[in-house]
């Protein structure tokens, strides 16, 4: 067993696994991080651009499928961007198929409809595959894009993003 700082009150009685408790990540180095959980907000709008060593993000997405998927990323506010969570707002249930779970002319129209498609792409299939598997997602407020690398101008929250993949999420509709 190892020998354990004295400044750690609970001392297992079997060794710990690096990241299982608090106390294991203080030990062996590890940062513990909490998700910041975007559901609890109002009105928002944003970009979460994958970063593995950024801030985890979740919200619940996928209208009453009440999904909570999670990614690492730095999230970027879109103010100017804002989305119709209302009943009638034909996007509030979609959650993409298990046959094609991503499908870039359906992104594409959401970003049309949203206004989004000047600072945002549509991914290809083989970037959406690079995405990690619990983040893997695209429905309601959890969209899987590109940040436009050029020929736009992006607001100055997005420029050093460029050619990135993010996710837009929004404030859920239900």
């Amino acid at each position: 067993m190892p020998a354990w700082p004295k400044w750690i009150r609970h001392r297992p009685s079997k060794p710990m696994i690096a990241g299982s408790s608090p106390a294991a990540g203080a030990i062996y180095g590890e940062r513990q991080m909490k998700s910041i959980e975007l559901w609890d907000d109002q009105d928002f709008t944003g970009v979460i651009i994958l970063d593995e060593s950024g801030q985890i993000w979740s919200n619940q997405v996928g209208g009453t499928a009440c999904m909570h998927p999670k990614v690492k990323g730095i999230f970027i506010n879109l103010p100017s961007y804002r989305f119709d969570t209302g009943w009638d707002n034909p996007w509030n249930d979609f959650v993409g198929s298990q046959e094609n779970p991503y499908d870039p002319a359906y992104v594409q129209e959401f970003l049309d409809y949203s206004g989004c498609d000047q600072i945002v792409e549509p991914l290809t299939q083989e970037e959406y595959q690079s995405i990690p598997d619990g983040s893997r997602r695209c429905c309601e407020a959890w969209i899987p894009v590109k940040v436009r690398d050029v020929g736009v101008v992006l607001p100055v929250s997005l420029e050093p993003f460029r050619g990135r993949i993010g996710i837009i999420t929004h404030e859920n509709s239900d």
